[in-house]
């Protein structure tokens, strides 16, 4: 009877000492991919730019800026051609749109602009995203616009 109650504690501490390792084992694994750090969900923002040189103006949290046609954009100077719409990270949680919209958002401009046949010219920060999803996103528009030509 002892012998038994024996043999079942020992089993007990062999199967815990195991689901004890496996646990660190998932642990360690989540830290080295990022997956332990949560991030709030990010909010993004639409802005208009006159120039170019404007993009690198707006923050570290520029993602993506695509050349609009003068009738296309939403505020310019008098006598520019063209504008710049830069989607941007808003780290203070202000910005409009969640990340799936902000996505959808730049696709249907990109569409626009291959609808009316205008060239499409684009800058993409990929080195800027900060999460898989954000670069995953620069890149899916990257490929939209090369698509669209």
């Amino acid at each position: 009877m002892i012998l038994a109650v024996l043999a079942a504690a020992l089993l007990l501490l062999l199967a815990s000492g195991w689901f004890a390792y496996q646990n660190s084992r998932l642990i360690a694994g989540r830290k080295t991919r990022g997956a332990a750090v949560r991030m709030p969900p990010g909010r993004y923002s639409v802005l208009s730019q006159v120039t170019p040189s404007q993009i690198g103006d707006s923050g570290g949290g520029s993602l993506f800026s695509l050349r609009l046609p003068l009738e296309s954009a939403a505020s310019v100077t008098e006598g520019q051609e063209y504008a710049w719409i830069t989607l941007c990270r808003d780290d203070t949680g202000q910005g409009e749109m969640v990340l799936p919209d902000a996505q959808r958002y730049m696709l249907n401009r990109i569409r626009q602009l291959s609808g009316q046949g205008q060239p499409i010219e684009y800058v993409a920060f990929v080195e800027v995203g900060v999460s898989d999803l954000e670069q995953e996103l620069i890149l899916n528009l990257e490929k939209a616009v090369k698509e669209a030509v």
